[in-house]
Parts: C-alpha cells; structure tokens; sequence
C-alpha cells in the first residue's frame, strides 16, 4: 500500500514524561499495526523527570523516604541507562516497519545510518567544526565500557554507568576534543580531579601513553588518535545518545541530546551520597557534550530541520519512499513558530501547558 512506503515528521511536542512515554507506545503499535507509516516524533519536557533503560533497576538510594524533592522516576521501553529528561533534552522517536530497509537485522549495525544524519547535520550546521563530530566507534565503545567496568566500585568512573551520557555505545556521535588544548582551567581542574579520585580509592596507577602524551586525563578516556603519527589526542564526549526497540513489526529509534548537559541535577540523583555529588558531575560534565558546546543551544528548531532532513533523505534514498501528504512541509511550518529561544528552555513559556502530544 503507498501509505506504507511514506513517512511524516510530527511536530515538536512538549509534554509531561508520563505523557511521554504514553505517545512513544501509541506510536510504536500504530507503526507496528501499519496504522501509521514510518515517522519521526520530536518532542521535549516541561519540568524534569528520570527516565530508566528497560533493562536497568533503579539505585536503592533513589527509594529512600527522604528523597522528598526528587522528580518523578518512569521506564522507558528501549534499553540503556538513565536519562535526565528536562526541557534542556530534545528527543527523538524514529519508528519504522520492521521490513523497512533501513531497519537493518544487525542491531548494532543499524544504529549507524541514524548516527551518520545527526552527524552530517550538526556538521553542515557548524562547518567549523564538522570534524569534530564523530561517530563512535564499536572498538571505541568495548574500550569505554571495559574502563568504566573495571574502575574502583563506588567510584565517579564507575557510577558514570548509571547515566546514558556517562558511557559510549556503537554509532552515537561525539564531540572529539583535543586533550592537549581543551583549556588551562579544565586541564587544572581534571589533574585535581583524577589525583583526588586516585587518592581516594587507592589507585595510584601510572596511566596509558595517551594519558601522558596529554598531561591531564585519566585512563579511563577513551580517546583517538587526531592525526596518525603524531602525539595529538582527542577525548570523546557524548552529543547525541541513541537507543532502540524492537518489538514484532516495528523498530523505535529514539535519540536525545541536550542545549545544556545537566551534570549537577542528573548526579545529584544517582550519586549514593550527597558527598559522591561533585566528583559524579565532575565526571558527567567530563564525559557529555551539548549543543551549546557548538553554540547551537539557541538555534533548537534549526537542530530539528537539519535532522529530519538528513534522516528524511536517507527514508527517501533508492528504496522508492516518499513524503505523506503534506506532513514534511506542515513540520517544517510548525518549526517557524519557534523563533526565540531561551538555552535553558528551548521552547519557551508556552511550551509548559500540558496537552496531547498526539493531537
């Protein structure tokens, strides 16, 4: 049927996380149910809210009686690690029917083509920088986790597992950034950082060449040579986290990067203690990027176009899909209305009135 060989590019919607998550399964089941064609749903937060991978318990400490100030803790059905969910969070949801051609078998494999559009974008977004974005390599990723599951239990390098943007998986993109240049004050503050956190647990190990060649960073980084041969590194700080579902006649995307990375509140939540808070968004700050490091946190609805179009490009490719009726041109209206933007809420005041983020 030709419904079934098109796509659509909701409008961006702002909505309660229970509401949410509520719009993610309707969709998922409609696509599924062919009710609905390939589609992407953009869409925020208006008030923060920990959203769970579907694989991952929540910490004992986030149950305590006294956690009294602490913001709603939902699941969400694809899998990873805990996300803060807040209005400095865009998110995707890219649902397609599993004979879709780009709903690659290979799970791990089909995360690249959803990584390279977000790539490309952000880099046609900031041509200075285009090098810079990167996608994560799957050799990259064994190497990051390995180092996060073998830090000293209790640790910031350890916790760091907890959040999404605390670890690297295969095909996210990156921010590469020179370990040898990244600034004075953060070199400073990242050599009393490891120092302490070695002092701390005892380890007072002696490093990788990497670690020496920079001056700074632990060895728990994961980074990339910048030019072969040469002693420049880059470290590897987290832009955009991806994640995936599938269930019988479906595959979800979903996707999330963030204006502001919220190191600060996201660690206050899963540090075990207040006293492991600093040193835990020390660490998360360390390891995640945003789009203001790119300058782009004000430029949200330039973000959603430059996206949709290179995932739209790919939807259309050689495989004969083509725009629903309407549907691209009317996401690409609705975008207009957000012209003034704040960095800590993309989309304004009005964007906090609860509503149907399926209407």
């Amino acid at each position: 049927m030709a419904a079934n060989r098109a796509y659509r590019i909701l409008p961006l919607a702002c909505a309660p996380v229970s509401a949410q998550l509520a719009a993610t399964e309707a969709l998922w089941q409609d696509v599924a149910a062919r009710r609905a064609p390939a589609t992407l749903r953009w869409y925020t937060y208006p008030s923060p809210a920990l959203v769970l991978g579907i694989g991952q318990h929540a910490p004992g400490f986030l149950h305590q009686p006294a956690a009294t100030t602490r913001p709603p803790i939902a699941q969400r059905p694809s899998g990873g690690a805990a996300v803060y969910a807040a209005p400095e969070l865009l998110a995707l949801d890219l649902a397609l029917p599993a004979d879709h051609p780009l709903a690659c078998g290979d799970v791990v494999e089909a995360y690249r083509w959803v990584g390279q559009a977000f790539a490309t974008a952000l880099g046609r977004l900031v041509p200075a920088r285009h090098d810079q974005i990167v996608l994560v390599t799957i050799d990259q990723a064994r190497a990051d986790r390995r180092a996060q599951q073998g830090a000293a239990p209790g640790s910031a390098a350890a916790l760091r597992g907890l959040a999404c943007f605390g670890v690297l998986s295969p095909y996210e993109v990156a921010l590469a950034c020179q370990a040898h240049s990244a600034g004075e004050g953060w070199a400073k503050d990242e050599r009393r950082r490891t120092e302490g956190e070695r002092r701390r647990t005892g380890d007072e190990g002696q490093g990788t060449k990497e670690e020496a060649a920079a001056g700074v960073l632990p060895s728990s980084f994961v980074l990339r040579p910048s030019i072969p041969g040469t002693d420049s590194f880059h470290l590897l700080r987290k832009l955009v986290g991806l994640a995936q579902l599938r269930k019988r006649g479906v595959v979800l995307f979903q996707a999330g990067l963030y204006t502001r990375f919220p190191s600060t509140p996201l660690a206050r939540l899963l540090a075990p203690t207040g006293g492991d808070t600093p040193a835990l968004a020390a660490e998360l700050e360390l390891r995640a990027a945003d789009l203001a490091a790119l300058g782009l946190e004000r430029h949200v609805p330039a973000v959603i176009e430059a996206v949709s179009h290179q995932l739209a490009q790919r939807l259309e490719g050689s495989f004969g899909y083509a725009p629903a009726e309407k549907s691209f041109a009317d996401a690409l209206d609705a975008l207009d209305a957000l012209d003034a933007l704040d960095p800590l809420d993309p989309l304004g005041e009005a964007s906090t009135k609860e509503h149907d983020p399926r209407a």
